[in-house]
Protein backbone atom coordinates (compact mmCIF):
# COMPACT_ATOMS: atom_id res chain seq x y z
CA UNK A 1 0.00 0.00 0.00
CA UNK A 2 1.15 3.90 -0.72
CA UNK A 3 0.10 6.35 1.53
CA UNK A 4 0.74 10.21 -0.32
CA UNK A 5 0.54 12.64 2.83
CA UNK A 6 -0.45 16.45 1.88
CA UNK A 7 2.33 16.94 4.48
CA UNK A 8 1.21 20.92 5.42
CA UNK A 9 -2.49 20.13 4.91
CA UNK A 10 -1.62 17.33 8.07
CA UNK A 11 0.86 19.17 9.82
CA UNK A 12 -0.78 22.03 10.14
CA UNK A 13 -4.11 20.61 11.24
CA UNK A 14 -2.08 17.87 14.13
CA UNK A 15 -0.79 21.91 15.23
CA UNK A 16 -3.48 23.67 15.16
CA UNK A 17 -1.38 26.55 13.38
CA UNK A 18 -0.71 28.05 10.28
CA UNK A 19 2.98 28.78 11.05
CA UNK A 20 4.86 25.41 11.16
CA UNK A 21 8.75 25.72 12.19
CA UNK A 22 11.52 23.77 10.45
CA UNK A 23 12.31 21.61 14.14
CA UNK A 24 8.37 20.87 13.93
CA UNK A 25 8.43 19.43 10.11
CA UNK A 26 11.50 17.75 10.70
CA UNK A 27 9.78 16.04 13.87
CA UNK A 28 6.91 15.34 11.53
CA UNK A 29 9.14 13.62 9.19
CA UNK A 30 10.48 11.38 11.68
CA UNK A 31 7.53 10.37 12.29
CA UNK A 32 5.95 9.77 9.50
CA UNK A 33 9.22 7.07 9.01
CA UNK A 34 8.76 5.24 11.78
CA UNK A 35 4.92 5.07 11.18
CA UNK A 36 6.09 3.70 7.74
CA UNK A 37 8.91 1.32 8.54
CA UNK A 38 6.20 0.03 11.38
CA UNK A 39 3.23 -0.36 9.30
CA UNK A 40 5.62 -1.53 6.36
CA UNK A 41 4.04 1.30 4.06
CA UNK A 42 5.52 3.27 1.23
CA UNK A 43 5.13 6.78 1.96
CA UNK A 44 5.50 9.98 -0.31
CA UNK A 45 5.28 12.93 1.80
CA UNK A 46 4.59 16.07 -0.30
CA UNK A 47 5.58 19.77 0.85
CA UNK A 48 5.01 22.93 -0.68
CA UNK A 49 7.67 24.62 -1.45
CA UNK A 50 11.22 23.31 -0.57
CA UNK A 51 13.66 22.45 2.03
CA UNK A 52 15.10 25.42 3.10
CA UNK A 53 16.63 26.91 -0.04
CA UNK A 54 15.13 28.53 -3.39
CA UNK A 55 15.17 25.98 -6.14
CA UNK A 56 12.64 26.36 -9.04
CA UNK A 57 12.00 22.67 -9.33
CA UNK A 58 10.99 19.94 -7.01
CA UNK A 59 13.32 18.32 -4.56
CA UNK A 60 13.80 15.08 -2.64
CA UNK A 61 14.79 13.47 0.75
CA UNK A 62 14.31 9.71 1.19
CA UNK A 63 14.64 7.06 3.59
CA UNK A 64 13.59 3.38 3.39
CA UNK A 65 10.10 3.48 2.99
CA UNK A 66 9.30 7.35 3.26
CA UNK A 67 10.32 9.41 0.37
CA UNK A 68 9.74 13.66 1.21
CA UNK A 69 9.56 15.93 -1.84
CA UNK A 70 9.16 19.69 -1.86
CA UNK A 71 7.13 20.90 -5.05
CA UNK A 72 9.85 23.80 -5.24
CA UNK A 73 8.07 27.19 -6.60
CA UNK A 74 7.33 26.74 -10.21
CA UNK A 75 4.17 24.18 -8.72
CA UNK A 76 1.95 23.78 -5.58
CA UNK A 77 1.96 20.86 -3.80
CA UNK A 78 -1.64 19.26 -4.66
CA UNK A 79 -0.24 19.99 -8.44
CA UNK A 80 2.85 18.07 -7.62
CA UNK A 81 0.40 15.40 -5.87
CA UNK A 82 -1.85 14.89 -8.54
CA UNK A 83 1.20 14.36 -11.19
CA UNK A 84 2.27 11.49 -8.58
CA UNK A 85 -1.31 9.87 -8.52
CA UNK A 86 -1.67 9.91 -12.04
CA UNK A 87 1.82 8.18 -12.49
CA UNK A 88 1.38 5.51 -10.13
CA UNK A 89 -2.20 4.89 -11.16
CA UNK A 90 -3.52 1.30 -11.05
CA UNK A 91 -1.67 0.70 -7.69
CA UNK A 92 -3.35 0.94 -4.10
CA UNK A 93 -2.79 4.53 -3.27
CA UNK A 94 -4.89 6.86 -0.57
CA UNK A 95 -4.39 10.57 -0.29
CA UNK A 96 -4.46 11.81 3.34
CA UNK A 97 -5.51 15.06 2.45
CA UNK A 98 -8.22 17.72 4.41
CA UNK A 99 -8.18 19.84 1.22
CA UNK A 100 -11.78 19.15 -0.73
CA UNK A 101 -10.54 20.05 -4.40
CA UNK A 102 -7.44 17.61 -4.09
CA UNK A 103 -9.84 14.72 -2.70
CA UNK A 104 -12.01 15.15 -5.56
CA UNK A 105 -8.98 14.85 -8.30
CA UNK A 106 -7.37 11.94 -6.75
CA UNK A 107 -10.69 10.17 -5.90
CA UNK A 108 -11.33 11.21 -9.86
CA UNK A 109 -8.03 9.09 -10.32
CA UNK A 110 -8.70 5.94 -8.68
CA UNK A 111 -6.95 7.14 -5.05
CA UNK A 112 -8.63 6.31 -1.74
CA UNK A 113 -8.76 9.46 0.63
CA UNK A 114 -8.38 9.62 4.12
CA UNK A 115 -8.90 12.58 5.73
CA UNK A 116 -6.32 14.50 7.96
CA UNK A 117 -8.18 14.14 11.31
CA UNK A 118 -8.90 10.57 10.77
CA UNK A 119 -5.22 9.96 10.16
CA UNK A 120 -3.95 12.12 12.77
CA UNK A 121 -5.39 9.81 15.22
CA UNK A 122 -4.04 6.91 13.52
CA UNK A 123 -0.59 8.38 14.07
CA UNK A 124 -1.31 9.25 17.70
CA UNK A 125 -2.10 5.70 18.44
CA UNK A 126 0.56 4.34 16.67
CA UNK A 127 2.72 6.98 19.01
CA UNK A 128 1.06 6.12 22.31
CA UNK A 129 1.95 2.25 21.71
CA UNK A 130 5.73 2.78 21.33
CA UNK A 131 8.05 2.18 23.80
CA UNK A 132 10.56 4.28 25.24
CA UNK A 133 13.22 2.69 22.99
CA UNK A 134 11.28 3.66 20.16
CA UNK A 135 10.04 -0.27 19.34
CA UNK A 136 6.34 -0.50 18.86
CA UNK A 137 4.85 -2.08 21.86
CA UNK A 138 2.17 -4.70 21.95
CA UNK A 139 -1.43 -3.09 22.12
CA UNK A 140 -3.15 -6.07 22.89
CA UNK A 141 -1.22 -6.88 26.37
CA UNK A 142 -3.46 -5.88 29.35
CA UNK A 143 -4.16 -6.12 32.80
CA UNK A 144 -6.88 -9.27 32.89
CA UNK A 145 -7.44 -9.00 36.72
CA UNK A 146 -8.95 -6.50 39.03
CA UNK A 147 -6.36 -7.08 41.96
CA UNK A 148 -4.42 -4.47 43.67
CA UNK A 149 -0.78 -4.69 43.07
CA UNK A 150 0.96 -1.34 43.16
CA UNK A 151 3.65 -2.77 42.40
CA UNK A 152 3.04 -4.62 39.29
CA UNK A 153 1.10 -1.94 37.95
CA UNK A 154 3.46 0.49 37.69
CA UNK A 155 6.03 -1.80 36.16
CA UNK A 156 3.06 -2.30 33.44
CA UNK A 157 2.72 1.86 33.19
CA UNK A 158 6.28 2.24 33.01
CA UNK A 159 6.99 -0.65 30.20
CA UNK A 160 3.69 1.17 28.83
CA UNK A 161 1.95 -1.97 28.32
CA UNK A 162 -1.26 -0.54 30.01
CA UNK A 163 -3.44 2.41 29.42
CA UNK A 164 -5.65 2.18 31.89
CA UNK A 165 -5.55 0.21 35.19
CA UNK A 166 -9.36 0.47 36.12
CA UNK A 167 -11.04 -2.42 34.89
CA UNK A 168 -14.21 -1.15 32.78
CA UNK A 169 -17.47 -2.37 33.21
CA UNK A 170 -19.64 -0.91 31.58
CA UNK A 171 -21.79 -3.63 29.43
CA UNK A 172 -20.65 -4.64 25.96
CA UNK A 173 -22.62 -2.58 22.95
CA UNK A 174 -23.66 -4.61 19.80
CA UNK A 175 -23.84 -2.67 16.54
CA UNK A 176 -25.54 -2.99 13.48
CA UNK A 177 -23.66 -4.48 10.97
CA UNK A 178 -22.50 -1.62 8.69
CA UNK A 179 -23.02 -1.04 5.04
CA UNK A 180 -21.00 -2.84 2.53
CA UNK A 181 -19.11 0.26 1.01
CA UNK A 182 -18.89 1.30 5.10
CA UNK A 183 -17.38 -3.11 5.25
CA UNK A 184 -15.28 -2.51 2.38
CA UNK A 185 -13.67 1.74 3.65
CA UNK A 186 -13.17 -0.37 7.11
CA UNK A 187 -11.43 -3.06 5.83
CA UNK A 188 -9.00 -0.73 3.57
CA UNK A 189 -8.21 1.24 6.79
CA UNK A 190 -7.13 -1.80 8.63
CA UNK A 191 -4.06 -1.74 6.83
CA UNK A 192 -3.59 1.22 7.91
Amino acid sequence: MKLIIDGYNLLKWAISSNYVAIEERTAFIRLIEQYALAKLHQIILVFDGDIGELPLFDNQESSIRTEVLYSGYLETADELIIRIISRLKGQELWLVTSDRKLSDLAKARGAGIIKSNEFYKYLLEFQHHKGQDGAVCDPTTYKTTVSDNEELDEIMRAARFVEKIETDTRPVRVRSKPAKNERERQRRLKKL
